[in-house]
């Protein structure tokens, strides 16, 4: 919050984490082919299906069972939210969605497109014996089940690329309309393909309750669709555990759906492949408090070494000194002391591994280099921008589109 207010006393407003989902009317194609990157096949328009429907005309189309429905309790209230099991998502998996209708016709646009992989590491620079399976599922002492390297992995290379097996919300509305019915999160488990299932009966619960949503909430992650957010349960993904100091990140592609684990740096074999499951840049107390919500004890040094936490605490309070600094400067901030300032920016991001971070500070920094009348140093780090959010965020993310943008402010 520190952090974020200074931003915005530096004329810096950061973007939300997404908007409302609009609704359009039914028959009318979801995908808008003037705003969105597409990587490979065109998005077709799939008309709009629900339980009524499907028994009116017998027919469910892409879905592989008829849509199975909860209505609000009130009229007008919302619409109906109903189960879509699709068995063939982009060829490889099958996907259990719990969406409006209108949604629903959003998503089977999106499946049905032929996507080319994207963001992969170049297979051509991996020699013959790298080309094998980059990693394990195997028992890590005192963690349970994590993900192992069984070879050198290099910086930027896509470790698991996997589809959702399950697309829908932490808390299950059909639950809680009562009836006989079953929840509307059990419906969707029960329809994946039989193999999806025994993938399934082994993942971690940790919250209680009814197993179906136990499963969701321990392992899922949040992604954004058309602008509307989602709790996705990721499988394999969901096997990686987390440090703070993490060796890989997720990347989401809101064209296919995927997520990847991305190499942040060299990971040697037999080290073990780790993400972060909260902010990287929270102080040590407020992390372990985000942590202990989720049921676990985080043993990385950061954590357990007194001296490490409080380094990393004293680099993450100097960010936002620097960032005062700067606030109160004004007009006084010349490109010597923006020089200063921000090679000791960069060298604090890079002791605290929050490299992802870098394309949100250089891009506050490329703008007061052009205020200070320094536009070389403002062109370079706008490009900066682009490649960063390219590589941590994706082609086809809008953090990748908005940096485009950013980077022509500075062109002429």
């Amino acid at each position: 919050m520190i952090l974020h207010s200074i931003l915005l006393g530096l004329g810096i407003r950061l973007a939300s984490a997404g908007r409302s989902g609009e609704h359009r009317p039914p028959q009318q194609c979801r995908w808008d082919s003037g705003s969105r990157l597409r990587l490979g096949g065109e998005p077709s328009c799939v008309a709009l299906v629900d339980d009524r429907t499907a028994a009116e005309i017998g027919s469910w189309e892409p879905w592989a069972y008829a849509p199975h429905c909860v209505y609000p309790p009130e009229q007008g209230s919302a619409s109906k939210l109903c189960v879509y099991t699709y068995h063939s998502a982009n060829g490889e998996a099958g996907l259990s969605l719990i969406a409006t209708p209108e949604m629903a016709s959003f998503v089977a646009g999106i499946l049905s497109a032929r996507s080319e992989p994207w963001g992969e590491f170049p297979s051509w620079q991996l020699s013959p014996g790298e080309a094998r399976r980059a990693y394990e599922v195997v028992e890590v002492p005192g963690k349970g089940l994590g993900v192992v390297a069984r070879r050198k992995i290099h910086r930027g290379e896509v470790i698991i690329r996997e589809t959702p097996f399950v697309l829908g919300f932490t808390s299950d509305p059909g639950a809680a309309a009562g009836g006989e019915k079953p929840g509307l999160v059990e419906v969707a488990f029960t329809r994946l393909p039989e193999w999806h299932l025994e993938r399934l009966s082994g993942m971690a619960v940790s919250t209680g309750g009814e197993w179906h949503e136990d499963v969701m909430r321990t392992n899922t992650f949040g992604v954004m669709v058309d602008g509307v957010e989602y709790s996705a349960l990721f499988p394999e993904i969901a096997r990686i555990n987390h440090a703070c100091r993490p060796n890989a990140f997720t990347r989401y592609s809101r064209t296919t759906l995927q997520m990847e684990i991305v190499a942040q740096q060299d990971i040697e074999s037999d080290e073990e492949v780790t993400i972060t499951y909260i902010p990287q840049n929270l102080l040590t107390a407020d992390r372990q408090k985000l942590i202990s919500r989720r049921g676990f004890t985080c043993g990385c040094p950061v954590c357990s070494t007194p001296s490490v936490a409080s380094s990393s605490d004293a680099n993450k309070s100097r960010i936002n000194a620097i960032l005062g600094t700067l606030r109160d400067l004004g007009p006084q901030r010349t490109e010597k002391i923006l020089d200063e300032l921000w090679q000791e920016m960069r060298q604090i991001l890079a002791e605290e591994s929050l490299h992802a971070q870098v394309a949100e500070f250089a891009g506050l920094w490329a703008d007061l280099y052009w205020a200070a009348g320094a536009a070389a140093k403002a062109r370079e780090i706008a490009g900066r921008v682009l490649a960063e959010r390219v590589f941590y965020n994706g082609k086809d993310s809008e953090r990748a589109e908005r940096a485009k943008g950013f980077a022509r402010k500075f062109e002429g």
